[in-house]
């Protein structure tokens, strides 16, 4: 979940799961959420530190339609040019407001933050804590609606959440790939925090309603997460912290997808 979300009532909140399609979600259905986590450094001026947990009621079955991402391994890099993917619903074309029903992905490679810094391209906007992906001649990128979506990378075997998608200039624009937020690079928050949820913790908390409300237009993609190294393939629920999971919230959409 990256940190700019809006909504402000945890009980407007529902995670979907193990869903293709929109046409499929049923409203007062879902897990629901007990707490929601944004980084304490998020800036709204430049979007870093753009990162958040939720923490749900209760722990998601796993199934053969719901897994398990693993997090990035401690100093484990990807070099540029890596092939990853991003995955979700929403407009596969800029000048165009709707969502697309069934989930799509699309395959970019990593960019080198010095590149993507460089004078033709992002002029130093991206921070430590960001990275970008995609193609510097517009082939195929994130677009609206896409915030708080998955990069997940091949590893062995495995997939890690490198970024969480995180703002851009335009879609599939010349010059301007998707920057994503650097998951490894919020390894120890992301430890820290999972341990204290159950207490106060130290994020800035959405306050409890008391009357449960739904989402009914949004379709959410849901990654688990798994200590570094700990195969998907082999998944256990108890390998899990059980109610604290980091999740996309938003629909994704993507420019002339590639499949």
């Amino acid at each position: 979940l990256h940190a700019h979300f809006r909504l402000s009532r945890l009980s407007s909140w529902r995670v979907h799961t193990g869903l293709v399609s929109h046409s499929a979600v049923r409203p007062h259905q879902g897990a629901m959420v007990e707490r929601i986590i944004s980084h304490p450094f998020y800036s709204t001026q430049n979007h870093d530190y753009d990162v958040a947990l939720l923490r749900l009621r209760t722990p998601l079955n796993f199934s053969d339609t719901v897994g398990a991402v693993c997090l990035p391994a401690e100093e484990q890099h990807f070099p540029r040019g890596s092939q990853c993917w991003v995955s979700g619903w929403g407009h596969t074309d800029p000048s165009h407001t709707h969502s697309s029903d069934m989930l799509q992905d699309t395959v970019v490679p990593l960019l080198s933050t010095r590149l993507c810094n460089s004078s033709c391209v992002y002029s130093g906007a991206l921070t430590p804590r960001m990275l970008c992906a995609g193609y510097l001649d517009g082939r195929a990128d994130a677009c609206q609606g896409d915030s708080g979506g998955p990069l997940v990378c091949p590893d062995g075997g495995i997939w890690r959440l490198v970024g969480v998608v995180s703002w851009g200039r335009g879609c599939a624009e010349p010059n301007h790939p998707g920057v994503y937020a650097k998951v490894a690079e919020f390894l120890d928050w992301i430890h820290d925090t999972a341990q204290v949820s159950v207490g106060q913790g130290w994020g800035r908390e959405v306050s409890k309603a008391p009357a449960p409300q739904t989402l009914s237009t949004s379709l959410f993609n849901t990654w688990a997460l798994l200590r570094a190294g700990e195969r998907t393939r082999e998944w256990s629920p108890q390998w899990v912290k059980e109610d604290v999971m980091l999740v996309t919230l938003n629909p994704l959409s993507f420019y002339q997808l590639k499949h």
